[in-house]
């Protein structure tokens, strides 16, 4: 490649830094607490137009061979501002999130017990209810110092528990519940789809909480034989930037159209060649298992024959290019921009973008519900640049992003838009386009919605053991309790647990 910088910036993307050493001919200076070291840029070339190295302080400054280029550093350049935070650095709790989910649970037992609040979109709840609560997860996974074992245990108990009183429901009510598994699942899909997520997730967290180390305060760990500095709280962030930009790469823009959009677009492609052919040959099967679940999966969209399986295969290889895309942004952005809370604005455009410009039937809801817990695990990990800005502004016109949103929504419309997807593009872009307005506000300005005071004068705790037996038991209530003694027993509830936390 030679010892140009152009050379050097696209090197530095996929060797290691020895292999850069030896390229280069020079050593790199590593970060040190002397200021002396930073006033010279390192050259790659020894031609007399680039910096040279020769007038270093060697007894000051060390080589970074034993430092990656790449990786986030303390006190550096990819440190997360505190008006990028999703949450303040240490926080354990944060109320908005109980808040949300207490919610977000009220709205999922009134819709599935009288449905008209949802047909009409009352309060754009089709926008919002259930993918806050993907959110919520995201974010409390990523907040979670549970080991992944102990996770999915929890999930599996709420999930057995689920089950039975749905069973029950059906049992009481003399329904065939043997030829409806999936009905009879309902909405405890969501507990199974949590699980998975979790298990397909966990790496991804892994890596997030390196990265969130490190741009929060504590620098990579170094190998064992490195002689390089304990610490480099000593080196300023401008210092620090004028070494790397001298080096030649994060700031060059066709290097980030080269990773970023090049990279996702080569996961399109390779997604469309190869899984419409590899689930091409798994479609009978798959067929074959969703028939035997009963009428359920139908109403999904699932395919009952292998000629209906071609082309919903067809679909799902879209579905897993997104995904796989906001795989690759979230783990090639910290990388490539000094900023990583950009990642979780690029997650969410490319999200959005692909919602709103192909057709996406009701299957895609698990692969959504994916992906929206893959933005809250990100933003709390990296942030969103200017978020607390943006989300000041959120907050204080409240009332005119409301405005906006209902003169986007098409007055009269009627229809679940989740579970009979508009085929019509002008339609899909209004939903999505209200879907994104309503994901976008709880992510930037979410502890807005809901003040502290609600649980610690209010005393409101109990609200959150009310959303979870709510969650668990509404569907078998709607069942077997006739109406309105239904709704009188799920609202009891609430005071019936307020009195017992009272009396212990």
């Amino acid at each position: 490649f030679g010892s140009s910088p152009q050379a050097k910036s696209i090197l530095s993307l996929w060797l290691p830094p020895s292999t850069l050493w030896v390229c280069g001919g020079h050593p790199i200076p590593r970060h040190s607490t002397s200021s002396s070291c930073c006033r010279f840029a390192p050259s790659w070339s020894r031609s007399s137009k680039v910096p040279s190295m020769a007038q270093q302080e060697p007894e000051n400054c060390k080589d970074l061979e034993t430092q990656p280029l790449l990786t986030p550093t303390k006190g550096l350049v990819n440190v997360v501002p505190d008006e990028d935070l999703f949450l303040p650095r240490g926080t354990k709790h944060a109320p908005f999130l109980d808040i949300t989910r207490i919610c977000c649970v009220a709205c999922v037992a009134i819709d599935h017990g009288y449905r008209h609040f949802g047909l009409w979109n009352t309060l754009f709840t089709q926008d919002w209810v259930l993918q806050y609560l993907y959110l919520v997860c995201g974010v409390c996974f990523a907040m979670s110092r549970r080991s992944l074992l102990g996770y999915e245990m929890r999930l599996a108990a709420y999930l057995v528990i689920g089950i039975l009183m749905n069973w029950l429901g059906w049992v009481a009510t003399g329904e065939d519940w043997k030829s409806n598994t999936f009905n009879v699942i309902f909405h405890m899909w969501f507990i199974v789809g949590l699980m998975l997520y979790a298990i397909a997730l966990a790496p991804l967290r892994s890596y997030l909480r390196r990265v969130q180390e490190m741009s929060h305060g504590r620098p990579p760990q170094l190998p064992a034989d490195s002689d390089g500095p304990e610490h480099t709280s000593g080196v300023s962030v401008a210092r620090h930037s004028q070494v790397v930009a001298a080096v030649g790469f994060k700031e060059e823009a066709w290097r980030v159209v080269f990773v970023v959009i090049g990279g996702v677009a080569f996961i399109s492609i390779f997604c469309k060649v190869v899984l419409d052919h590899l689930f091409g040959l798994l479609g009978p099967a798959f067929a074959t298992f969703w028939t035997s679940l009963g009428s359920g999966a139908s109403f999904w969209g699932l395919p009952s024959t292998p000629a209906e399986s071609q082309g919903f295969f067809q679909e799902v290889s879209t579905y897993c290019t997104l995904t796989a895309s906001n795989v690759y942004l979230i783990v090639v952005m910290p990388r490539v921009f000094q900023q990583v809370s950009f990642t979780s604005w690029a997650v969410l455009i490319n999200t959005y973008l692909n919602r709103m410009l192909w057709y996406r039937s009701a299957f895609e809801r698990p692969f959504h519900g994916l992906d929206l817990m893959m933005i809250g695990l990100t933003v709390y990990s990296l942030g969103m640049r200017h978020r607390r800005t943006v989300g000041i502004y959120f907050a204080r016109y409240w009332f005119f992003v409301i405005f906006i949103c209902g003169l986007v929504w098409q007055p009269g419309s009627f229809g679940r838009f989740d579970e009979q997807p508009p085929e019509d593009i002008h339609m899909r872009v209004r939903v999505s386009f209200v879907e994104a307005v309503f994901i976008l506000a709880w992510l930037i300005a979410g502890e807005h919605i809901a003040k502290p005071e609600i649980f610690t004068e209010d005393k409101l705790e109990f609200l959150n053991t009310w959303a979870l037996i709510v969650f668990l038991v509404h569907k078998a209530v709607h069942m077997i309790v006739p109406f309105p003694v239904n709704w009188v027993f799920l609202v009891a509830l609430a005071p019936s647990l307020w009195l017992v936390k009272k009396a212990v």
